[in-house]
């Protein structure tokens, strides 16, 4: 397209349009002409140096035709200005048609890059972004409420599932849209990954299958059966509180279709991981628990103190 090329031609020479920089004639002519100017006398009576002089005659001698080379023609209007998208397919916007070009420029070479051509890429691209282009008159609004509001108010029902998994714990309401559209978690609640397989591998669906159950995320509440928690007061050494807590898994065959876990697995991130971070939380919580017991014995015995002071004060009156 003869607009695009000139608008390339126009960066490449110019730069971007937005860049604030100095583009008069004359700052264009000093750029080259300052590489030819030599001075064979260097005088030091005066206060400018000789050498802006000698530049300043050179741009004073030349001509307004020669002067006019000099200077900085107009950015050419966006393509989309000249010619309709729908009418003239291939217009696109700069912004991306500079992606689009990158990313041909800076590919890497796989079987994908050789098996798809440029100027197939180009069309495709060129067709996605007429698709996504708005009607004038379009109620453009009135879709974007509709399309956030009847999705939301169906996610906040607790019958909403994950397409027929009723066992997955599923991010409900606005908080799921934000997930969706905004994309700004770094970890999402309810993470789906789509994974494209090459046809000819030998046993496709077995492989596929085991790499799914890789790729599932396994909490210990998934493969916890119970919790039995017994407590009992001792005395030796001192009195204390005891808490014995034990943890009781389902067998392998519960869950070995879901999840690549096995019971060793199970035990070792358990120990290494999993009872470190309880027994953390735990001392914190009794750090906290204790605080609060020895602020109220605190404040019983100073309330104790002043009561019988108190009645100290009033035992001389009273007789």
């Amino acid at each position: 397209m003869k607009a695009q090329k000139s608008l390339k031609k126009w960066k490449k020479k110019n730069g971007s349009p937005f860049a604030k920089v100095r583009t008069s004639g004359f700052s264009q002519f000093s750029t080259i002409a300052k590489r030819d100017i030599v001075l064979d006398d260097m005088p030091t009576d005066q206060t400018r140096d000789p050498f802006y002089w000698e530049l300043e005659n050179l741009w004073r001698s030349l001509g307004e035709e020669e002067k006019q080379q000099y200077v900085r023609k107009q950015c050419p209007d966006p393509i989309p200005c000249k010619n309709s998208p729908e009418y003239k397919f291939g217009t696109i916007n700069e912004q991306l048609d500079g992606f689009v070009q990158d990313y041909l420029k800076n590919r890497q070479q796989t079987t994908h890059s050789e098996c798809t051509d440029k100027d197939k890429f180009v069309e495709v691209m060129n067709a996605k972004y007429l698709a996504s282009l708005a009607a004038p008159g379009e109620p453009v609004g009135l879709l974007a409420a509709q399309s956030i509001g009847e999705p939301s108010t169906q996610m906040t029902l607790n019958t909403f599932h994950f397409a027929g998994r009723g066992d997955m714990n599923v991010t409900l309401g606005i908080p799921r849209l934000r997930e969706i559209l905004m994309t700004a978690s770094a970890k999402l609640k309810t993470p789906n990954m789509d994974i494209p397989f090459l046809p000819n591998l030998p046993d496709l669906n077995k492989k596929a299958e085991k790499l799914r159950q890789k790729m599932n995320r396994v909490t210990v509440a998934d493969v916890l059966e119970k919790i039995d928690v017994q407590c009992e007061i001792v005395t030796n050494p001192e009195r204390q509180l005891k808490a014995t807590m034990r943890f009781s898994f389902l067998p392998y065959s519960q869950y070995k279709t879901q999840y690549a876990v096995k019971a060793p697995q199970i035990i070792k991130h358990m120990q290494k991981k999993f009872f470190p971070e309880m027994f953390a939380v735990i001392r914190r919580q009794a750090k906290a628990t204790c605080g609060v017991l020895w602020a109220a014995e605190k404040e019983k015995k100073r309330r104790a103190a002043s009561d019988d002071e108190g009645d100290e004060d009033i035992a001389p009156e009273a007789q």
